[in-house]
């Protein structure tokens, strides 16, 4: 008769009920490489979503200090800005 490690997987051998520490789970790579890039998915859409909240203030400053000047002719509309931030409020929320 043959050795364990001799006979051939018999065609259940990939089957698994569940993950225990002495049978990990067969695709233990491929799940933890989905993790990896759903974090990094993450994290650069929050990254997007901070830059754009400070490239917002950075635009509203601008927008207020010209705003401010003594020479200016015209009152600008904040219309812009409004859009800006209601942009910026859809990120958020995603």
């Amino acid at each position: 008769m043959a050795e364990g490690g001799d006979r051939p997987l018999s065609s259940n051998a990939d089957i698994q009920t569940g993950p225990v520490d002495e049978f990990p789970p067969l695709s233990e790579a491929r799940t933890r490489k989905q993790l990896r890039t759903n974090e990094k998915r993450r994290l650069t859409n929050l990254s997007k979503r901070i830059e754009m909240t400070n490239q917002l203030e950075e635009c509203i400053k601008a927008h207020n200090l010209y705003r401010q000047s003594r020479d200016l002719n015209v009152t600008p509309s904040d219309d812009w800005i409004v859009k800006l931030e209601n942009i910026t409020a859809v990120m958020n929320l995603d």
